[in-house]
């Protein structure tokens, strides 16, 4: 499944705790489970960059972004 540019730009559009759960979503999609509460402002702000640079996206690349994200709170301790 292909998330187009339009999509994109609607989702991040989205206060923080809906795009959270939007991502979680995907994640869930893709057996990766996330905490329920939002991150800190700074990596959505990094989830919104990731995801706007992109011209399109599949699935697996939306879950791997999550993915990395939830490596880093575990090295981090969150």
């Amino acid at each position: 499944m292909k998330l187009d540019k339009k999509l994109i730009a609607a989702l991040m559009t989205l206060p923080d705790d809906r795009l959270w759960e939007t991502a979680r979503a995907v994640a869930a999609s893709k057996n990766i489970h996330l905490t329920e509460t939002p991150p800190p402002k700074e990596t959505m702000d990094a989830l919104r960059a990731a995801f706007s640079d992109c011209e399109k996206m599949d699935m697996l690349t939306a879950a791997k972004i999550i993915a990395a994200y939830r490596e880093k709170g575990k090295k981090n301790g969150r």
